[in-house]
């Protein structure tokens, strides 16, 4: 994990203590620690003693993933690793705190875990994360429940091979396409293949 991502100096993530919201912590953390990025992990809702336990471990899973010494106090996780943690605890609506935050603090990238639904469940229930995405122009990662994950829970290793990039003839793909690259360097695995799927029905420019 020692690549530069230049372009990400603070991750932002939404934590629901769910299944899946483990899966989406580690990539956040990760993610956090290839860049030495600042990391936030925010849970809205009733302010208690119990939540605040029930935040992800950060401290527990650098050792895990050996990274940390067993023990290691909460200063050695910017003095050896250079990422500094905050937990924040907020009350009333999800939407409204991560909406808040991100608005104010504008970090560089938003990771939630999603449910993955489709179909009629989809347009009954939208999902909450792509709304708070839609809202704000921070670069968002879904990571959705039952996913194979880019991140080993166990380890912490990062194992990135295949990048799709859907692309139509607007927007601009160009952008797209310098952070799939700029991702594929930073946290792949080399080789890794970067493809471009056009879907639509006018052809976009050549590059």
């Amino acid at each position: 994990m020692s690549a530069p991502a230049p372009f990400i100096e603070s991750v932002f993530h939404a934590s629901d203590f769910s299944e899946a919201g483990e899966v989406a912590f580690a990539h956040a953390l990760a993610i956090a620690l290839v860049g030495r990025a600042s990391f936030t992990m925010l849970h809205a809702g009733n302010r208690t003693a119990e939540n605040w336990r029930k935040f992800p471990a950060v401290r527990q899973t650098l050792t895990q993933w050996g990274l940390l010494a067993p023990g290691s106090p909460k200063r050695a996780v910017f003095e050896e690793l250079s990422v500094e943690v905050t937990k924040i605890d907020a009350q009333g609506s999800a939407v409204k705190a991560c909406l808040h935050y991100i608005e104010k603090e504008e970090p560089d990238l938003a990771v939630f875990a999603t449910e993955g639904r489709d179909g009629l469940a989809r347009w009954l229930r939208p999902s909450t994360a792509q709304h708070i995405a839609r809202r704000t122009n921070t670069i968002s990662l879904f990571v959705p429940a039952g996913c194979r994950p880019m991140v080993s829970l166990e380890d912490g290793s990062l194992s990135l091979h295949r990048i799709l990039v859907p692309v139509d003839h607007r927007p601009n793909a160009a952008r797209a396409l310098t952070y799939a690259t700029r991702a594929a360097t930073a946290f792949g695995d080399p080789p890794v293949r970067i493809t471009r799927l056009h879907a639509g029905d006018e052809m976009p420019p050549a590059d």
